[in-house]
C-alpha cells in the first residue's frame, strides 16, 4: 500500500475535528502562491523564450527564397550597379 493511500485511510477514521485541524495544518505545509519577483522572473523567461522563437522562424521564413539563387547572384547585382 502507498504512503498517500495510507495517509487517506487514516484522514478517514479521524473524529471531524482533527480532521479540520490537519486541514489547517497541512494548508499552512503547502506554499502554492509565487512572490511578485518569482512571477515576474517566470514572466521574463518566457518572454525571452517567445522573442528567441519569433525571431528564429522570422529567419528561415526569410532565408526559404534565398535556396533558389546561386552563390554570387547577389555579388553580380552589386557590381552592375555600381557602373
Amino acid at each position: 500500500m502507498s504512503t498517500v493511500a495510507e495517509i487517506k485511510e487514516a484522514v478517514i477514521r479521524l473524529p471531524e475535528r482533527q480532521k479540520i485541524r490537519f486541514a489547517r495544518w497541512m494548508q499552512t505545509q503547502i506554499h502554492d502562491r509565487l512572490s511578485d519577483d518569482e512571477m515576474m522572473g517566470i514572466a521574463a523567461e518566457g518572454a525571452r523564450a517567445l522573442d528567441w522563437r519569433e525571431m528564429e522562424s522570422a529567419l528561415r521564413h526569410s532565408l526559404r527564397g534565398w535556396s533558389k539563387y546561386k552563390p554570387g547572384y547577389f555579388v553580380s547585382l552589386a557590381s552592375r550597379r555600381g557602373r
